[in-house]
């Protein structure tokens, strides 16, 4: 398994005008291919640590919108915790992303993992309180959340 792992780049022109970097991302999945009879792609996983979602300077769009999943650590950043549940809250509402936000972040150093691409007839829920504890949305919709805009 390839993989490359970039950390303080924040506020780089890596991770926000690299065109060589924004092509990477958007291709990692397909850098080669295996010989036949095998087969199959040769692909590059990439992880991003970087302390703001959006910002200047930060993770160029096409970035964010490729992403396959997010580690969310606890934020006192209400405006991007907003940014960040519309863009990964899927198929619930997003006053149920934080009510999972909030379960997944109880402790110091938990997080709310979301995988986007999760195996549905596997796995119970794209989201997990760490990577460990699935966390799974029920079909209530909140109306009282404290996370309001």
């Amino acid at each position: 398994m390839l993989f490359t792992f970039i950390d303080d780049a924040q506020g780089s022109k890596l991770l926000s005008t690299n065109k060589k970097m924004l092509q990477l991302c958007l291709r990692h999945r397909h850098l080669g291919q295996f010989p036949p009879p095998q087969g199959g792609a040769v692909g590059m996983s990439l992880f991003v640590s970087t302390q703001t979602f959006k910002s200047n300077g930060g993770l160029n769009k096409a970035i964010r919108n490729n992403s396959t999943s997010i580690s969310l650590f606890k934020t006192k950043d209400m405006s991007e915790l907003h940014q960040i549940a519309d863009a990964f809250s899927g198929e619930i509402p997003v006053d149920r992303f934080f009510e999972l936000y909030e379960q997944a972040t109880t402790a110091d150093h938990d997080f709310l993992f979301v995988d986007l691409h999760h195996k549905k007839k596997v796995q119970p829920s794209s989201f997990r309180k760490c990577f460990d504890t699935y966390l799974i949305p029920d079909e209530k919709k909140s109306e009282d959340s404290d996370f309001k805009k």
